[in-house]
C-alpha cells in the first residue's frame, strides 16, 4: 500500500539522553519544605476516604520494611493527624520476592 513505516530504537535515544543529562537520572529528587495544595471546588468535589485493602499476613513484614525504607529516604512521611482524603496502599509483589508499594 506504500505506507511509510518509521522505526526508532528507543534504547539508543534512552542511552543518549541518560549520558547527556546524567544529573537528571540519578537518585530520587524531592521538594523539601513544600506541601502541595490541590485546589478543588469544595461544593462539587467531596473528600473520599477509601477503606484499606486486606494484605496477606505473609507480606506484612516485607511491606513494613519497604515503608520504613521509603520513610527513611524521605519519599513518604508519617501523618500524625486525620486527613479528609485517604487512599489505600497498593502492594505489587515482584518475582524475586521484593515488594513495590504504591502510595
Amino acid at each position: 500500500m506504500g505506507m511509510l513505516k518509521l522505526e526508532v530504537q528507543v534504547n539508543i535515544i534512552d542511552m543518549f539522553l541518560r549520558s547527556r543529562f546524567q544529573e537528571c537520572f540519578s537518585g530520587v529528587e524531592k521538594l523539601k519544605d513544600y506541601q502541595a495544595k490541590i485546589r478543588v471546588n469544595p461544593l462539587t468535589v467531596l473528600p473520599v476516604a477509601q477503606s484499606p485493602r486486606r494484605i496477606p499476613f505473609s507480606w506484612r513484614e516485607k511491606i513494613e520494611a519497604k515503608l520504613k525504607e521509603l520513610q527513611e529516604a524521605g519519599s513518604i512521611e508519617k501523618v500524625q493527624e486525620p486527613t479528609p482524603w485517604v487512599s489505600p496502599v497498593c502492594v505489587v509483589p515482584k518475582p524475586l520476592g521484593d515488594m513495590t508499594v504504591l502510595i
